[in-house]
C-alpha cells in the first residue's frame, strides 16, 4: 500500500482510513485553490502563517508541497501504483518509475475530495504553465494500447504505459467509461 505520510490518511495493516484532522487540511487546500482562486504559493504562506502542521508534523509548507497535494489522485479515492520503484535492493533507494508498468485503480479507497473537484483542479493546473518552464505541445497517440490485468492480486487494474502524462491517463479513463 502507501507510505504513512499521506496527509489526510492513516495507513495501518494495509488499509487506508481517513484521518479527519488531515482531511480537513486537504479540503482547505482544495477550497482555497478552487473556490478562492488562490495560487499555490499563497496557500502555502497562509498555511505557514496559520501554524498548520503537515503530515510529518512540521510547518514547512511550500508551493511545491501544495501542488503535490493538488495533483495526487489518492485524494479523490483513486490509486496509481508504482509511481516510484527501487532499482537497487541493497541501497533501497526509490526513484521515479519510468521503466515499469503502473497500475491504476478507480475507487480504491475512501475519497476526501469529490472526483469532479479533483478533475477541475487538474484542468486548471494543466492550463497554467509552470514558472520557468516553457509550454510545449504534446501530441497524444491516436490509439492507446491498454491491458486489463487478470492476475489475482491486480485483477481489475489497468496497466498504463509509464510514459503517459496525467492528461493522457485522464483521456484514457474517459474513453474507457464510454465503452
Amino acid at each position: 500500500v502507501f507510505g504513512g505520510s499521506l496527509l489526510g490518511y492513516d495507513v495501518q495493516g494495509g488499509k487506508m482510513t481517513v484521518d479527519p484532522k488531515g482531511a480537513a487540511i486537504v479540503r482547505l487546500i482544495f477550497r482555497k485553490y478552487l473556490d478562492e482562486c488562490k495560487g499555490c504559493g499563497t496557500i502555502a504562506r497562509e498555511l505557514r502563517e496559520a501554524g498548520i502542521l503537515s503530515s510529518r508534523g512540521q510547518c514547512r509548507w511550500s508551493s511545491a508541497t501544495v501542488v503535490k497535494i493538488l495533483k495526487n489522485e489518492k485524494y479523490c479515492g483513486d490509486a496509481l501504483m508504482q509511481k516510484t520503484c527501487t532499482i537497487d535492493f541493497r541501497e533501497h533507494k526509490s526513484v521515479k518509475n519510468t521503466m515499469l508498468n503502473k497500475y491504476f485503480k478507480e475507487e480504491h479507497h475512501t475519497a476526501i475530495i469529490k472526483k469532479s473537484d479533483w478533475q477541475k483542479v487538474q484542468q486548471i493546473l494543466d492550463e497554467k504553465p509552470l514558472p520557468g518552464k516553457s509550454a510545449r505541445l504534446h501530441a497524444m497517440p491516436k490509439r492507446f494500447t491498454v491491458t486489463r490485468s487478470k492476475d489475482k492480486y491486480f485483477r481489475g487494474y489497468i496497466i498504463l504505459d509509464p510514459r503517459w502524462t496525467a492528461s493522457e491517463r485522464r483521456e484514457l479513463l474517459k474513453e474507457l467509461k464510454n465503452l
